[in-house]
């Protein structure tokens, strides 16, 4: 009972749910709903088939993947921090 509510906020923690809040105003519900579901699906399959991938990547490959996710996810980040103190900075500009 306990690994649930921990482990969840991993695999769909705030960014995920900040980029649903983001797109579903772009796409729509029916995009956005069915997105979730492709992505969960994904993490279903990999974590099912995580035995096999870790055998195929090896620890340096899972190390490497590692580090460009989360490179990938500072740029993200730092995106989405650049965007809102702009829109900030054009309200109090205005």
């Amino acid at each position: 009972m306990g690994v649930v509510p921990i482990g969840i906020p991993l695999i769909v923690g705030p960014s995920v749910l900040t980029l649903l809040l983001i797109i579903v105003h772009t796409y729509g519900y029916f995009s956005t709903i069915l997105c979730l579901i492709l992505n969960l699906l994904i993490v279903w399959v990999a974590f099912g088939q995580s035995h096999w991938i870790m055998g195929l990547l090896k620890e340096g490959g899972a190390k490497g993947i590692g580090k460009v996710s989360s490179l990938l996810l500072a740029a993200f980040a730092m995106m989405m921090v650049r965007i809102g103190l702009q829109g900030w900075v054009n309200l109090i500009y205005e």
